[in-house]
C-alpha cells in the first residue's frame, strides 16, 4: 500500500540530484577553461622572458666573433620581464638556452563552492641566441 505524502518524492530527488549535477559539470567547465587560459598564458610569458634574456649576448664572445649568451645577464633580463608582467618565475641558462619557468595563480569562482578556491598553473619557456646574417647577399 502507498503512503499520499509519497507521490513525487523521487521525482523531486532526481531533479535536485540532476541539477547538482549539471552545476558541478558547469564549473568545471568553466573553471577548466580558466586553467587552460592560464596555463597558454604562463607559457606565452616564458617564452617571451626567455626570448628577452637569450639577447644578453657575451660582448666578449661578440668580439671574438662568436655568439654566446651572458648567463648573468641574461637571468636577469629574463627575471625582469617576469616581473614586470606581473607573475612569478625563475630563469635559468643550460648550455647556449636560457629556460624560463612561471608559475600563475588562478581563481576558480565556480568550484570554490565545493572547497577548490584557486590553483596554480605554470609553463616553461626556451630561447637561444643565433646569429642572424653571416655574410651580405649580392
Amino acid at each position: 500500500m502507498r503512503l499520499g505524502g509519497d507521490r513525487g518524492l523521487a521525482n523531486a530527488v532526481i531533479i535536485v540530484t540532476m541539477t547538482v549535477v549539471m552545476l558541478l559539470a558547469a564549473g568545471l567547465a568553466f573553471d577548466g577553461s580558466r586553467v587552460l587560459a592560464a596555463r597558454r598564458d604562463a607559457v606565452d610569458v616564458a617564452r617571451q622572458a626567455a626570448r628577452a634574456g637569450a639577447q644578453a649576448a657575451s660582448e666578449a664572445a661578440l668580439r671574438d666573433g662568436r655568439v654566446e649568451v651572458d648567463g648573468a645577464r641574461a637571468v636577469v633580463a629574463a627575471d625582469r620581464f617576469v616581473a614586470v608582467s606581473g607573475h612569478h618565475g625563475s630563469a635559468r641558462v643550460e648550455g647556449d638556452e636560457v629556460v624560463v619557468t612561471v608559475a600563475m595563480s588562478v581563481e576558480l569562482p565556480l568550484l570554490s563552492s565545493v572547497g577548490v578556491a584557486r590553483t596554480t598553473v605554470s609553463g616553461t619557456g626556451s630561447a637561444h641566441l643565433v646569429r642572424g646574417i653571416w655574410e651580405a647577399e649580392a
